[in-house]
């Protein structure tokens, strides 16, 4: 018998945990605002008060929206859930730089301020008198007194503040300096590849933080679903006899897909590979008759039943049972669901 079938695979499980996440540091900056608040109460007035209580309400809306959108997640199309779980990752990343920004911007000073440290920048104060924006005026003070940025001119000082105020603002290459380390950092732990990696941090041109962590976000998020899928996969195959090397498993930078080859002791070989489109191809070979069916359908079961790999829209394109050397060749669109 010889037989091809067509799915759509569903990644939902990779979904929400990348939410899970998003979550967790948003936590984490509602508990870091309150102690830099509370450890930095000299440098603290109304203006810095009022930004970290906006700072802290959008996050604190923003563990709202996570909450319900991970309790709705599961019943749209794979293209539609993943893309629209980036656009929402690229606004949780606006709120963590924003909060981060002055946190970080508020440290800093009052570090400087304990060590006696004065103004770096010559002309400061009549440069504050002619900026109106409260909000501006009070971040470019706060970068002011943190010697790390004594080389600023205070041209390149506001454009870094304007930058931590609104992360989409676009800057020059220097002034994100910190976004780009911070990323390459995340990346490598999450075992991104090296090319993609450079890709993201090697912008000479000018570029936005935001842009530059939803670009690191994306290359998380697509390594993240590729290897739950992968490792679906090679563990159901696995438990059904069949032997994975680990050069068997390869990754195609040309057409961003990853294929697996595995074989049992009696000849029998399954050939699979994986995009991130959730395009699920696979060929099983060396079985005579249905006996193939004895493999297929506990895979099948398994990646839906034990690895939350949801198969939907299946249908058959072709079949053949009259060959007995068998040759199964199916191809599926793979969705993760948890």
């Amino acid at each position: 018998m010889s037989h091809q079938e067509q799915a759509t695979l569903e990644y939902a499980g990779a979904c929400k945990q990348m939410l899970d996440e998003a979550q967790k540091q948003l936590q984490q900056i509602l508990e870091s605002a309150k102690a830099t608040v509370e450890g930095s109460s000299s440098l603290m007035d109304s203006t810095l008060e009022s930004m970290m209580g906006d700072l802290s309400e959008s996050a604190t809306e923003m563990m709202r929206s996570i909450s319900q959108r991970r309790d709705s997640m599961g019943s749209t199309a794979y293209r539609i859930e993943i893309d629209s779980t980036r656009q929402f990752l690229s606004a949780v990343n606006s709120v963590v730089l924003k909060s981060n920004a002055l946190q970080t911007a508020i440290r800093g000073a009052f570090i400087s301020k304990m060590e006696s440290h004065t103004q770096y920048i010559n002309g400061l104060d009549e440069y504050l008198a002619s900026i109106t924006d409260e909000k501006l005026r009070k971040m470019i003070g706060l970068l002011a007194r943190n010697k790390a940025h004594k080389d600023l001119s205070l041209e390149e000082l506001r454009e870094l503040a304007e930058s931590k105020l609104d992360p989409s603002k676009k800057v020059r290459r220097k002034l994100v300096n910190d976004t780009v380390v911070e990323v390459r950092e995340r990346m490598v732990a999450e075992k991104v590849s090296a090319e993609n990696i450079e890709k993201v941090s090697s912008v000479t041109e000018e570029v936005s933080p935001l842009e530059i962590m939803d670009s690191a976000t994306t290359e998380i998020f697509d390594e993240r679903l590729r290897r739950s899928a992968v490792q679906a996969i090679v563990k159901s195959i696995s438990a059904k006899g069949f032997i994975v090397k680990k050069e068997n498993i390869r990754h195609i930078k040309e057409t961003d897909t990853v294929k697996i080859t595995a074989m049992k002791p009696g000849g029998q070989k399954a050939e699979f590979s994986i995009d991130l489109t959730g395009k699920f191809m696979y060929h099983f070979q060396g079985y005579e008759g249905q006996a193939c069916q004895k493999d297929i359908s506990p895979l099948e079961r398994d990646l839906e039943e034990v690895y939350g790999i949801k198969l939907t829209d299946k249908k058959t394109i072709w079949d053949n049972p009259d060959k007995l050397t068998q040759s199964h060749h199916a191809e599926m669109k793979v969705r993760g669901d948890s």
